[in-house]
């Protein structure tokens, strides 16, 4: 299964400190400058002078040239000779020296600047391409113009040399705010250019220059940049080493904006070290000065990035309030792109608690700003996520249409580590669906593309897939060499992911039969002591297993215990369901059914609240545990005393068909959204975050050792999981119909009677891994009935209807003795109900008893729910057939399949092409008379989820 968070994520922007303001001066505000200093000169007005000789603006050194120019010499010396300041420190060397005047360069140099603000660079960039001067001053005016033309033709890297020649031009004669800003213009074009090396040895020079020019206020601004670069080039610890640095400076350039900007650095790096807790300190403290100073645009960054990083803590209801903010700040800023950051990390939030429709709309948003802004990466970006949430939605065909589309952009693109991520995410839908061919190939893709982009831990995690894939295809020895290889780039990192790996390659060694070779494995894991108990947790069950497989029942039963012990007091109820259905395996080998039941029964209590009342990724685990789960349950039951039996069969039957059917129900969590009112809906996702911030904080208080906290916790926890059993109980009274499938209750054996008419009898068919039974069910009784051995069951039910009439009707009558006969039905009884598995799925029960009326349903549960169900009926029928297959299909067109359709009258007919899956789903948001379907069906008995109608492929769909 793809994961569902970790890869919706997106890095939010972080921009590099603007630059001094510092630009060449207008002629006009040279002249009244020049004016000034005559004026104040010719006064004795010292002071008056100095005042002009430490001013930014307009540069004192271009007062002196301007001074110079008008051949008033000894002004501009008196104007050099009035400061300390260093900005004017060289001036006086540069004027008593200053030898000859090129009044063709100066003008040259203003009509330069004159089209640089006209946004004519290539005007400029004439002008200036063949100057030449022997006066520095000029020569790094005329570098400098250079460079600004250059940067705006695009022309980048010949842009970086003139800034770079003219700063250094600039610095020699000790015009020390020239250089200044050449530097600050040199990083700004690298940084933009993403040429982060060069921005950072820019950054350094200037940072030298603004110390020798005193000005903290710019040296902490340099230094900001100097961790910004850092930051982008992944050397985090190096920016936190800079930001820090870069404290003590702000405090005493007393400048506010400049420490929340630093404070927001610190929080960005730190949150890239998964410092978490340290970076929301920082961006809250940032947060507050922007607040305060009403920097609006500064809010929303901080609110973003806190957003973002209250998601990466779990914690999605504190993100959702800071990413709303942030939304509304930039939509009225008019900051599209940021908007679209923004509303992922909404999206994010809403999709982690589970609220699967308002994160889908909320995407939809983010694919409509990216299209308008014309970022085909956001738009990939956006299509992937929408993926993934049709995935959850179980639309598996919906899903893979729009992670191909993020693909084949994030391809075209070159964006390798998206595409690498994107082919998991499309390998992981695959193998769910059972097409482990498909899924390996695709994981294998995106294992050479990691190795090319050397990131290690993307290595590991395509590593760890395509060892999963061989696993699941039985090909062990595959299996376990690329699970090796996993293990080796992970390195001494990814601990978690390592036990995880680990784990796995010991159920691997166990199915080959290696079971010292798995015990060592296993015991290799929890050596490792990570930090997710989860994990840690089914390494324990996994031991249980190996236990089992020795034959060691008794052994494996502590374990079990164990490991139920620990997950009920930590919430882990996915371990718990495992736990307690080995615990089962075990007493069961122990010949205890009784007990045996009693875990099986606890653990479906844990299900019914986990399968339908966490996320997609919370229940995966327990979903899976179902079958084998409620296996020994029935095993237990068949041991029980023959009035008692028919019962506890029947429990365990609709019981295993209740959770399984959520893992075949498509598009389940829409359904949900659909029926449920959006108050029950909010309510339930309250009460979900309130039990997840209880279990939380026990944990914490239980690490403590504190016995008051400890209790107190473990009383908060209690009420969330009791407030939340409520919100259920609603559901289920208000939603009746969205609550029987995601919150499924298996029918007992008095309602499943109760259900049925005189003339019915329910047929429960279950295939234990040794034994095929059937448990017959009318208004008045229940019987177990034994059908031999499974293997003989699935022998008879493999028939073949196209071979002779003579071998067909052996096979029949041979089916027939083997699952009918045995049934020993009344001769009143005239409709029958059959619920099959396996095999028998397969059976044409019309041919066995063609005398009886038969219903194939998915269990007696369902049955019920359709007879109760309480739903308007609509006036008109839709009918849907002769779809178009392609050439290079097996399928061929059902032959009468339109003629049956437009016979049938009135109503709305999708024939041909029109018979489309997506006009198929579109129509199905409507109340029907009735549904008519003519086409192939395209059974899978070993992957139920692959089972479909053929319709006609077309809009992004496959037809299946």
């Amino acid at each position: 299964m793809p994961k569902t968070l970790g890869l919706l994520v997106c890095l939010s922007l972080c921009v590099r400190v603007a630059g001094a303001g510092e630009e060449n001066p207008e002629p006009k505000a040279l002249a009244q400058a020049a004016g000034e200093v005559l004026q104040a000169i010719a006064a004795g007005d010292s002071a008056r002078a100095r005042t002009v000789a430490e001013q930014v603006r307009p540069d004192p050194w271009l007062v002196a040239d301007e001074l110079i120019g008008r051949g008033e010499r000894k002004a501009a010396t008196a104007l050099a000779s009035a400061s300390t300041h260093p900005d004017v420190a060289g001036l006086v060397a540069f004027v008593v020296g200053y030898e000859g005047d090129e009044p063709a360069v100066r003008k040259a140099l203003r009509d330069a600047q004159t089209a640089l603000k006209a946004s004519d660079p290539q005007r400029a960039l004439e002008i200036v391409a063949g100057m030449h001067s022997g006066n520095p001053l000029f020569r790094a005016q005329v570098l400098g113009a250079k460079g600004e033309a250059l940067r705006a033709l695009g022309r980048t890297a010949e842009a970086l040399r003139a800034y770079e020649a003219g700063g250094a031009v600039a610095e020699q004669i000790g015009w020390l705010a020239f250089a200044a800003r050449q530097y600050w213009r040199a990083g700004a074009a690298a940084a933009r250019a993403r040429d982060l090396e060069s921005s950072l040895r820019f950054d350094e020079r200037l940072l030298a220059v603004e110390k020798r020019r005193e000005r903290p206020k710019y040296v902490a601004a340099a230094m900001r940049n100097i961790g910004w670069a850092l930051a982008e080039l992944g050397r985090f610890k190096e920016a936190v080493t800079r930001y820090e640095e870069a404290l003590p400076v702000v405090a005493k350039a007393k400048d506010e904006a400049g420490r929340a900007a630093v404070w927001f650095g610190l929080g960005r790096a730190w949150n890239a070290l998964h410092e978490i807790d340290k970076a929301i300190g920082f961006f809250e403290q940032a947060l507050e000065v922007r607040a305060r100073l009403g920097d609006a645009r500064g809010d929303a960054w901080c609110r973003l990035n806190l957003g973002q990083c209250f998601i990466q803590r779990g914690e999605r209801r504190r993100s959702i309030p800071h990413s709303e903010a942030a939304v509304a700040t930039f939509a009225d800023q008019r900051m599209p792109h940021a908007e679209a950051i923004a509303l992922g990390n909404l999206g994010v939030a809403h999709f982690g608690r589970g609220d699967y429709a308002g994160a889908q709309a909320i995407f939809e948003r983010v694919l409509a700003v990216e299209r308008e802004l014309g970022r085909e990466s956001g738009v990939a970006w956006a299509l992937g996520v929408l993926g993934n949430i049709q995935f959850t939605y179980g639309n598996h065909a919906r899903a893979i249409a729009l992670t191909q589309q993020a693909l084949d952009v994030h391809e075209r693109l070159g964006e390798d580590m998206a595409t690498a991520q994107a082919l998991l995410v499309l390998g992981g839908v695959h193998g769910v669906l059972g097409e482990l061919e498909r899924a390996t190939a695709l994981h294998q893709r995106a294992l050479e593309i990691a190795q090319r982009i050397k990131a290690n831990k993307l290595v590991g995690v395509a590593l760890n897939h395509l060892g999963s894939d061989y696993w699941l295809a039985g090909e062990y020895d595959a299996a376990l060499e690329y699970l090796e290889a996993a293990l080796a780039a992970y390195g001494s990192r990814a601990l978690n992911d390592r036990i995880q790996t680990l784990g796995v390659i010991g159920n691997v060694l166990v199915a080959k039969g290696e079971l010292d070779a798995a015990a060592a494995r296993y015991a290799q894991a929890l050596a490792l002591e990570g930090d997710s108990r989860d994990r840690v947790l089914q390494i324990h069950l996994a031991i249980g297993d190996l236990e089992l497989a020795r034959a060691r029942p008794t052994q494996a039963l502590v374990k079990f215990e164990q490991a139920v012990s620990e997950a009920t007091l930590l919430g882990l109820r996915e371990v718990e369901v495992h736990g307690l259905r080995g615990k089962a395996t075990a007493l069961n080998a122990l010949r205890k059914p009784r007990e045996a039941l009693s875990a099986v029964r606890l653990a479906a209590t844990r299900l019914t609240r986990l399968v339908g009342g966490l996320s997609e990724e919370q229940g995966a685990a327990a979903r899976g545990a179902v079958r084998k789960l409620f296996d020994e349950g029935l095993r237990a039951a068949l041991t029980l005393p023959k009035e008692e039996r028919a019962a506890e069969v029947a429990f365990h039957i609709e019981s295993s068909r209740a959770g399984t059917l959520l893992e075949s129900l498509k598009a389940r969590e829409g359904l949900f959204a659909s029926q449920v009112p959006a108050t029950l809906r909010e309510a339930q996702l309250r009460a979900r975050e309130e039990e997840k911030d209880a279990l939380t904080a026990y944990r914490e208080a239980r690490r403590t050792q504190d016995f008051s906290k400890t209790r107190a916790a473990a009383g908060r926890l209690e009420m969330a999981r009791a407030a939340l059993d409520e919100v259920v109980a609603r559901i289920r009274r208000e939603a009746k119909a969205a609550a029987s499938l995601v919150y499924p209750e298996p029918a007992d054996l008095p309602a499943l009677q109760k259900t049925l008419r005189a003339e019915e009898a329910l047929v429960l068919y279950a295939l234990l891994p040794d034994d095929a039974v059937a448990l017959v069910i009318t208004p008045t009784d229940a019987r177990v009935v034994s059908l031999g051995s499974t293997q003989d069951v699935e022998q008879a039910a493999a028939i073949r209807l196209d071979d002779a009439d003579s071998e067909v009707s052996a096979s029949l009558r041979a089916l027939t003795k083997r699952v009918f006969d045995p049934l020993a039905l009344s001769d009143h009884t005239k409709r029958l109900l059959v619920s099959a598995e396996g095999g028998l799925t397969a059976v044409p029960f019309g041919l066995l008893a063609p005398s009886r009326e038969i219903v194939q349903l998915p269990s007696g549960t369902v049955y019920r729910f359709l007879r109760n169900a309480e739903q308007p009926s609509g006036t008109d029928i839709l009918a849907v057939g002769d779809p178009v297959y392609a050439k290079a299909s097996r399928l061929v067109p059902l032959p009468g399949t339109r003629v049956e359709i437009e016979g049938i009258g009135a109503g709305v007919k999708l024939l041909g092409k029109r018979a489309t899956e997506r006009a198929l789903w579109e129509a199905a948001g409507r109340t029907w008379r009735a549904v008519h379907i003519a086409c192939h069906g395209l059974l899978d008995t070993e992957v139920p989820m692959r089972t479909s109608l053929a319709l006609t492929p077309g809009d992004g769909m496959t037809g299946s």
